[in-house]
């Protein structure tokens, strides 16, 4: 029991130190990385105007597996409480405050389910900025996750023409379509589409939609060993993600003679792959009036953040193979390729319960990596994600300003017990960061037998 409280307590000393992104930001609400043991949740809020009254309509994601449940008989009960604060810019006292009390009741498997309880529901507000909060309290363990996101209502017989945020929604098969809130977007979604509504059109002959789908140069590169050479500055590596460097893959305009006074507007989006992207729309009313709106987009591996696929199984194992070792396992196909990938594992193993427990450590930590560290790219990638897999939690983490460091050791003199992670904001984002490992080559001997101790299951 201590080790596992040990262990709570470290996670939180690395992840509760995640700020929120800036609240104009258009990833403001959404949760990057995954906090341990906090009801993790994604937020979206989109002024909206029905039947010429102002408010915002509130969307919400929930992943089942963010909740601590009760087992009663067959069924898994989780509860939550949620507090809506609304503040008027500048003003300390809420104009709108909420609260309710909700359960879930699931079975084991929707209670590790990283699928998400969807929830959407509209709120009447005057036009003016406001910053939404909402704070969601698991009360099995008394902990809370709190979202906030900027808004501004518009006046909009004064203002003229106004679009509203960009809302993605997605389609699963045999689904309906749904709203996408959370930062990470699975690529498993079959449809994608943008979503945004024109206000204030009633008199307008003519609006133009203009949507542009751009993609980013990421890097989405496994990290290189720990005694390798770090990532040159200036390159995308470095960066994560080249914002200098675009490619627009889709162009779309959308013209709309005598739209009504609240006009929806979807475009459809291609099949996308992992990958960073930027929806850019652009509306005019009687080619005079302007309105812009965007909406970045992360996609990852299909399944995200769980490893389901025999592929997603093998991917990770570049950090414990050696030269081109992974690459007959790769190439091999069908039955041949598992037959691979269990020989790997299973011809140095001392056990079959080694090798049972060897892989369930493994393959816990690299979707462990995913909810805790994923970037441009997901979490196991990264090189927190790398260090994590291989070393587990450290001992003790610091924030030094631009750095983080992991202690895996006290001992002063034991180069291989500290990891030093420098942060590096990517030139032109408003919010993302990326962390790079000061690499050493007094690691390598160290890390070396700590790969061996991997394939040989000699972790227990």
């Amino acid at each position: 029991m201590k080790q596992l409280l040990k262990l709570s307590f470290v996670l939180v000393l690395i992840f509760g130190c995640t700020s929120t992104k800036e609240l104009d930001s258009v990833d403001a609400g959404r949760t990057q990385v995954a906090e341990p043991g906090l009801p993790n949740f994604d937020m979206e809020v989109v002024p909206t105007w029905r039947e010429d009254v102002s408010g915002f309509d509130l969307y919400l994601g929930l992943p089942y597996n963010s909740l601590i449940y009760l087992r009663r008989g067959s069924q898994f009960i989780g509860e939550y409480e949620t507090l809506l604060q609304v503040y008027k810019e500048d003003e300390k006292v809420a104009k709108l405050e909420e609260t309710s009390t909700d359960s879930l009741k699931v079975n084991y498997r929707q209670s590790q389910s990283t699928d998400a309880l969807t929830l959407n529901k509209r709120y009447q507000l005057p036009e003016g900025t406001y910053t939404i909060k909402l704070s969601i309290t698991d009360t099995g363990t008394k902990k809370t996750a709190i979202r906030r996101q900027r808004i501004t209502i518009q006046n909009l017989g004064q203002t003229g023409l106004a679009m509203s945020r960009v809302l993605i929604e997605g389609k699963l098969p045999q689904h309906e379509f749904a709203p996408v809130v959370a930062f990470h977007t699975p690529a498993n979604i079959d449809s994608l589409r943008a979503v945004t509504e024109l206000y204030n059109t009633g008199n307008v002959k003519e609006a133009v939609i203009q949507m542009a789908l751009v993609q980013y140069n990421a890097d989405t590169m496994p990290a290189s060993p720990v005694f390798m050479f770090s990532p040159m500055y200036g390159n995308v590596a470095y960066r994560g993600i080249d914002f200098s460097d675009a490619d627009t893959l889709q162009r779309s305009t959308k013209r709309i003679s005598n739209p009504l006074p609240e006009t929806v507007v979807e475009f459809n989006l291609p099949k996308l792959k992992p990958g960073v992207y930027h929806i850019l729309l652009r509306a005019t009313a009687d080619g005079k009036a302007e309105q812009k709106s965007k909406r970045i987009l992360y996609i990852k591996e299909a399944g995200f953040p769980k490893v389901e696929t025999l592929e997603q199984m093998i991917e990770p194992l570049i950090y414990i193979t050696y030269g081109n070792e992974i690459r007959p396992i790769l190439q091999a196909e069908g039955e041949e390729r598992k037959a691979a990938f269990d020989k790997f594992w299973g011809e140095q193993m001392p056990s079959r319960q080694a090798a049972e427990n060897t892989l369930r450590t493994f393959y816990t930590r690299v979707e462990e990596a995913n909810r805790y560290f994923s970037t441009q790219k997901e979490g196991w990638k990264t090189d927190k994600g790398m260090v994590y897999i291989l070393m587990g939690a450290p001992e003790t983490v610091e924030n030094q300003g631009e750095s983080e460091v992991w202690r895996y050791s006290m001992n002063s003199r034991d180069p291989f017990g500290t990891f030093v992670f420098n942060k590096v904001q990517p030139f032109g984002d408003d919010g993302f960061s990326n962390y790079i490992l000061v690499r050493q080559s007094v690691y390598e001997s160290s890390w070396r037998r700590k790969v061996e101790m991997f394939r040989q299951g000699r972790l227990f």
